[in-house]
């Protein structure tokens, strides 16, 4: 029996112990954790070097916002300043130039294909350079009807963090950059979606050499037309319903109408909004839409060109002028909280009424205290309170500003009925 255990032990020592290839050595060295430049230093999200020089680097758009500069750190522990150099909110595609030069991910030859095993790499939940596993899960799809990219599909897991991350091969080639979870979903469902890497060397070349052209916003909000409204409208199922026309936009201009039934546009026939948004994307100058308006057939031109704002440099903006009255509290003659507006940048903060403010950035606040002289301090960053609430004392930050500029671009039509698509 223990000479049957002895060897039982043997056999599972002599096993190969599980070593990280080196292409995915190499793949996490060229991932970047982003974090805001300024005194916070906030965890933003994800990035990687990209391209064999390593001048550059790649994050979502959303992950940076409106930011000229961020933050970058590398596995090694080096951190620099990056400039945001050319951003595309509606692909959701920032490149950012780097100082330190060094071996960037370059994309696979091959197209992912279901089954194939892929790697996530980023800063998930903020736990920087991690990697999980997962497959290919189908082929690329389009997730927004108004974007023309279609994405990979994976089960690797990501979650708040991972946007702007890696998704590579066994080999550290690069597949795609983690952009989205299934549904705008918080946290990890088993669905994750990546741009891919083919088209981000289609696009990022574009967008540094200012050639990139903008998806252009008609104006317009249309749904598929299925069997049910087929059926009730008496027509059949070919092409999209036009469900809202803005007044004045460019789909207005050009005479689009709401119940329009669109078939083709720049020539591509329309079976769902997302086609739409390639055929935009395949058209200069004027897309010629194809319809049908009760039962007869109707051609208009609709222009499809950037407008001429979305080419300007974005203009510098002085730092918004707040007081420490308009962050949402008011207090007593004693300094402490009486009123909390649960929506402002100070009960956000985690202020509570009752709390007695001791110290204004590191100053003690004179006592008795007006709330007129709130509005005499002027808060243009963050600002360090000292409060005490109830047997104890704890400093609490508050910064309007920490927020501005993250978003996700692109939303449907209608909250309430996420089959309308809005172009």
């Amino acid at each position: 029996m223990v000479l049957r255990v002895l060897i039982g032990l043997w056999f599972v020592l002599c096993l190969p112990m599980p070593v990280l290839a080196d292409g995915l050595v190499r793949a996490m060295s060229a991932t970047l954790v982003i974090y805001s430049d300024d005194d916070a230093s906030g965890f933003l999200g994800s990035g990687f070097v990209y391209g064999p020089l390593g001048r550059y680097a790649l994050t979502n758009a959303h992950v940076v916002g409106d930011a000229d500069r961020v933050r970058v750190a590398y596995q090694g522990g080096h951190r620099e300043t990056a400039s945001v150099v050319a951003r595309d909110d509606v692909r959701d595609i920032a490149v950012l130039a780097l100082t330190r030069r060094g071996q960037g991910l370059t994309a696979a030859t091959d197209a992912p294909v279901p089954g194939q095993q892929i790697f996530a790499l980023g800063a998930p939940l903020g736990q920087g350079f991690t990697l999980t596993r997962g497959i290919v899960s189908a082929a690329p799809r389009q997730v927004e009807a108004q974007v023309p990219l279609r994405l990979i599909q994976h089960d690797a897991a990501i979650n708040p963090g991972s946007s702007g991350g890696p998704l590579v091969d066994g080999q550290g080639r690069l597949i795609g950059m983690n952009s989205r979870i299934a549904d705008g979903s918080r946290l990890f469902v088993g669905i994750g979606y990546a741009i891919a890497a083919t088209d981000l060397d289609r696009l990022v070349p574009q967008m540094l050499d200012g050639r990139l052209r903008p998806v252009p916003v008609l104006g317009l909000d249309v749904r598929p037309l299925d069997a049910r409204i087929a059926h009730a409208l008496n027509v059949t199922v070919q092409g999209i319903l036009v469900d809202d026309v803005s007044m004045g936009g460019r789909a207005d201009q050009a005479g689009l109408r709401p119940g329009d039934i669109v078939l083709r546009a720049g020539g591509r026939a329309l079976a769902t909004p997302g086609d739409l948004a390639f055929a935009i994307e395949e058209t200069s100058g004027a897309a010629r839409f194809d319809l049908l308006r009760d039962g007869v057939a109707l051609s208009v031109e609709v222009p499809v060109m950037p407008d001429p704002f979305t080419d300007t440099p974005r203009p510098a903006t002085e730092p918004e002028l707040m007081t420490l009255g308009d962050l949402g509290l008011q207090v007593d003659g004693t300094a402490m909280i009486t009123v909390l507006d649960p929506g402002g940048a100070a009960a956000r903060g985690g202020l509570a009424r009752g709390d007695r403010i001791l110290r204004l950035n590191g100053a003690a606040l004179s006592v008795p205290v007006a709330n007129a002289d709130l509005a005499a301090i002027r808060v243009t960053g963050a600002v360090v309170l000292l409060v005490a609430r109830e047997d104890r004392h704890l400093h609490v930050i508050l910064d309007p500003g920490a927020d501005k500029g993250r978003r996700r671009p692109v939303s449907v039509g209608n909250s309430l009925d996420l089959s309308v698509a809005r172009f």
